[in-house]
């Protein structure tokens, strides 16, 4: 081709099925492969992708030009089993008489791009032309691209520049070449973690009631769990809790390193993934209590295969546990120590991360990113107060100060925990109706004569004072023998 020619050749983008932009280029049409990040493992990968269809604006006259294709993101074209290197097929198609032949790629030193010779004969006029491409084709199983591991993290690209000149090296007075991707990475599965608490629980959960459990601190002493509301998952259970459901569903369109195959759980990942709760479980670590998955949001059928997990004070930890289908949910339950080994029942907002291996060192495991689950709080204020001297003791005496910083009247009730043991008594009424910004002084005597006596003098238990609004509560003590207070806290 002369000079007088350049206006007439296309520079093209290979873009995600959209048409380039250059003034003189023709149109792409297709869509790039969307290559699981799972999927590219290794530096080296024989790698392929879906063809791409390009047109061009303006016809093409008789005589040799070249397509050269170049790839980007640092990737380079791999060398055959055989030794030759390995570059993308390009099929020509045209309508009218003409004739154009599309000779075997060259792969330059470098091994960046390759160059297509192209002729256009037998035709009395220009002609436009189709050229479809598949960028890199490994369906012999002996192509693919280097350094192909910077795929293997969601949402990178790999990009290639096409365009059509008069000589191999497409000179710099052609027409600028236009960049597109030929494969986007994106994660082979897509995790969707939910909190029971949330509206959107139910139609994801596939029925059922949004949880509305807490943890009873207002006529108990924090051992046990009541509805927070008219409905909840698990009914009016005091020990059983839904936190919330995990899912792992396959990313449509998503496919294998031969850009045809889908990538799928079932087809690519082991039977069996893990889940780590982190949070507070010390509630569910003795006599009855266990963390769990289930098949239900009530929580009233476990998963036969899966082990409950193991429990530590800050984690819950599910290994080995059988993988749920794509699309089904996994609900995560608790059940607290039964009432005789109970302990105090710790706020907590646990996340949750769930990973599952691939089948084969061809897949790399997949993990979701930690996730809030329900947020179990108390169903009103609690204050531990941390010094107390049973009214039995002689030479001092404790008294404790109450002040509802809430917005509405409410009854204080107040249980005794035992030093030794961690075990709440029975909470009872220590005061009553006590008035939004009021508050009340009470002595170790007034205290046990509700909650009943502590009849070891030399015991030294914390009690536990509640309110179903929010409370402040100061403690100090009377020294007998010289009336003077020997501690007194600010705020507990």
């Amino acid at each position: 081709m002369k000079k007088r020619n350049v206006s007439i050749q296309a520079a093209v983008a290979i873009l995600l099925g959209a048409a380039s932009v250059s003034s003189f280029a023709g149109i792409a049409n297709g869509l790039a492969a969307n290559m699981a990040a799972q999927a590219v493992v290794s530096n080296t990968t024989a790698l392929a992708t879906g063809s791409v269809a390009y047109s061009t604006a303006v016809p093409l006259p008789l005589g040799n030009a070249f397509v050269k294709v170049t790839l980007g993101g640092g990737a380079k074209f791999v060398q055959a089993a055989a030794g030759a290197l390995v570059a993308g097929t390009l099929i020509a198609s045209n309508t009218g008489a003409a004739t154009i032949t599309v000779s075997a790629g060259t792969v330059s030193a470098d091994q960046l791009s390759v160059t297509y010779p192209i002729a256009v004969t037998v035709a009395s006029a220009p002609v436009n032309a189709t050229f479809t491409f598949k960028a890199i084709d490994a369906t012999a199983g002996n192509g693919g691209v280097t350094n192909a591991g910077f795929l293997s993290t969601a949402g990178t690209n790999l990009p290639v520049t096409l365009s059509i000149g008069s000589s191999t090296s497409i000179p710099a007075d052609i027409d600028s070449a236009s960049t597109g991707n030929v494969i986007t990475s994106v994660n082979g599965l897509t995790a969707l973690l939910l909190q029971s608490g949330a509206a959107n629980f139910v139609a994801a959960g596939g029925g059922g009631a949004i949880e509305t459990k807490k943890i009873q601190v207002t006529t108990g002493s924090g051992t046990a769990l009541v509805d927070g509301g008219a409905t909840s998952n698990t009914l009016a259970s005091s020990t059983l809790m839904n936190f919330g459901a995990i899912r792992l569903t396959n990313t449509a369109g998503a496919v294998a390193a031969d850009a045809a195959t889908a990538f799928t759980l079932a087809a690519n990942y082991a039977t069996t993934y893990g889940v780590v709760l982190t949070g507070a479980f010390s509630a569910s670590s003795g006599t009855g209590g266990k963390v769990f998955l289930a098949t239900d949001n009530a929580c009233t059928t476990p998963i036969a295969t899966n082990p409950n997990a193991t429990i530590t004070a800050t984690t819950a930890t599910f290994a080995g546990s059988t993988a749920p289908a794509t699309g089904v949910s996994q609900f995560v339950c608790m059940q607290v120590n039964t009432p005789t080994n109970a302990v105090t029942i710790q706020p907590v907002t646990p996340s949750a991360v769930a990973t599952i291996a691939g089948l084969s060192a061809a897949t790399a495991s997949f993990s979701s990113a930690a996730t809030p689950l329900y947020a179990l709080t108390n169903n009103g204020g609690t204050v531990r107060v941390r010094s107390y001297i049973p009214a039995a003791a002689t030479g001092y005496t404790s008294f404790i100060r109450v002040i509802n910083t809430g917005a509405v009247a409410a009854t204080i009730s107040a249980a005794v925990i035992d030093q030794t043991t961690g075990v709440a008594g029975t909470s009872a009424p220590i005061a009553t109706n006590l008035a939004p910004g009021a508050a009340v002084t009470l002595t170790s005597a007034q205290i046990e004569a509700a909650i009943g006596a502590i009849a070891v003098s030399t015991t030294r238990p914390t009690l536990s004072v509640t309110a179903p609004t929010a409370i402040d509560v100061q403690a100090y003590i009377l020294t007998n023998a010289n009336g003077n207070f020997s501690l007194v806290s600010g705020k507990e």
